[in-house]
């Protein structure tokens, strides 16, 4: 055992404050050890997840919880008449909506009091940074109070149960076990997690040309050169726009290089706008190296940033070794919170990216995740409060409803513009969609339409240049309406930058 190992296994459970010593001095003092990282007053966050996983599973089965050790988080009055005043109006401003049987998904107008929305612009750009919930936006701000008015007693006796619940509230919504999930600030920490503990053994990292583009520059940052090789495989425009989605399966799976470590997939890819055939094309895949006995096993990463509240997900089914997502685009939340899901057979090789007194807990390296320093935790702990509203929305069929409001935006679009989408409107995923604009805006820059928009029209809606076409990115929520559309086409039709 080397001196920083030995260091480690003295401080794993006292964040560095005391030494193995020093905890057993405590332990006759207290009656029991600290069983955790820092200075938590806590049991271990498995423990809690566990707990906390049963509990749901009670109130799923009507049934009331038995005795148990968890720590169940109580309503707290806010000193703050204020903020009361605002919470309770906002609530009974939006009660009505989320009853069930009140709940139009067709009337925009009602349903942009549920975000936190500017009234003066046409937002076009949701896939962008999304629009939080309001309920969720109270409840992060919430706990930003709770947290400043006593941190010493959040960081180390609430943050952990906190982290539980919305951890096990998430890995149901995503159809996955909440011991594979981690919390993060967002998908783009969760790459560099996966690139930065992975790289030393890769030497053939595979991305398509519909590939984010910074995970690219995330493969190049940690892969050693003249060691690893980034390979970014075209993707013909034929193949993406075939109705057959087995002809792109068979493409995609036929242009891995046998000799590939890792495969990068985008579930939604964010300039293009295609959903791939996830599940389907994991197995193409996996079949594919299943046959080449290899020794070592492909390892498929999943970008999914785009994909919860759009799409829904059964992360199990996948077979997939990491998934990273984010909970500020569809799923409504306040910026700030993420995840990254962690296959059984990759748990004990990567960590979080930032190193801090996680890191020590080697029985345990999911808590280098779960704690990273001084993190603002409120955006990621708010998905409790958004997920309540999604528990309304799926069963009124909100996937739906999004695609074919999609469809119907898309069609009005391309009817008035004599245009057409770029693909196949049946292969977009239901919130996103890319048409080329009419050729008189072919001669400006994409930024220069753009700005132009914004400045002039406070109308919000991506511009970018793809297969050397002008096309505008349509990224539309259950707040938008057709008349806003309609407005956009007249601006469109009517007016044009001034160069």
């Amino acid at each position: 055992m080397n001196n920083v190992e030995k260091a480690n296994n003295d401080m794993v459970t006292c964040g560095g404050g005391c030494s193995l010593k020093d905890r057993k001095k405590n332990h006759n003092k207290k009656g029991e050890d600290f069983k955790t990282i820092g200075s938590f007053h806590t049991d271990p966050i498995i423990e809690l997840i566990q707990a906390e996983k049963s509990l749901l599973q009670n109130e799923f089965e009507n049934c009331k919880p038995n005795n148990t050790n968890v720590i169940r988080l109580k309503k707290e009055i806010n000193d703050e008449e204020t903020l009361k005043i605002e919470n309770e109006r906002l609530y009974k401003e939006n009660s009505f909506l989320l009853n069930p049987d009140n709940l139009n998904l067709n009337n925009g107008k009602e349903l942009k009091k549920l975000f936190m929305h500017d009234s003066e612009t046409i937002y076009l750009n949701h896939g962008a940074f999304g629009s939080p919930f309001k309920k969720a936006f109270l409840y992060s701000e919430e706990i930003r109070r709770k947290i400043e008015l006593n941190p010493v007693k959040f960081f180390d006796r609430d943050l952990f149960p906190y982290l539980a619940k919305a951890i096990v509230k998430l890995a149901n919504f995503l159809n996955c076990d909440p011991l594979n999930l981690m919390p993060l600030s967002n998908a783009t920490s969760g790459l560099n997690s996966i690139f930065k503990y992975l790289s030393k053994d890769l030497k053939k990292v595979i991305c398509f040309d519909i590939t984010y583009s910074a995970t690219l520059l995330i493969c190049e940052e940690y892969l050693i050169p003249n060691t690893a090789k980034i390979e970014v495989i075209n993707i013909p425009l034929k193949f993406l726009k075939s109705e057959n989605q087995e002809i792109l399966i068979n493409y995609i799976t036929d242009s891995i290089p046998n000799d590939a470590d890792l495969i990068v997939l985008d579930h939604i890819s964010s300039q293009s706008c295609i959903l791939l055939p996830l599940k389907d094309l994991i197995s193409s895949i996996r079949k594919k190296f299943l046959q080449l006995e290899k020794n070592n096993e492909l390892i498929i990463l999943v970008d999914g940033a785009h994909a919860p509240g759009s799409v829904k997900i059964n992360i199990d089914e996948l077979n997939t070794d990491f998934y990273v997502g984010n909970l500020h685009k569809w799923l409504c939340s306040p910026r700030g919170g993420g995840f990254i899901y962690i296959s059984n057979k990759n748990i004990g090789k990567i960590k979080g990216a930032i190193v801090s007194h996680g890191h020590a807990n080697k029985n345990n390296l999911m808590d280098s995740f779960y704690w990273d320093g001084n993190r603002d935790y409120s955006a990621f702990i708010s998905i409790i409060k958004t997920l309540e509203i999604w528990e309304i929305l799926e069963p009124l069929n909100i996937y739906d409803h999004l695609k074919n409001q999609l469809k119907l935006f898309v069609d009005f679009i391309c009817s008035k513009l004599f245009v057409s989408p770029l693909f196949s409107v049946d292969l977009y995923n239901s919130t996103m969609a890319l048409i080329p604009l009419p050729e008189k805006y072919q001669k400006f820059t994409s930024k220069a339409i753009q700005d132009w928009l914004h400045y002039e029209y406070k109308i919000e809606i991506t511009i970018k240049t793809v297969y050397e076409k002008n096309c505008m990115r349509i990224s539309v929520h259950l707040y938008n309406e057709l008349e806003e559309i309609e407005k956009l086409i007249k601006v469109l039709l009517d007016s044009e930058p001034i160069i």
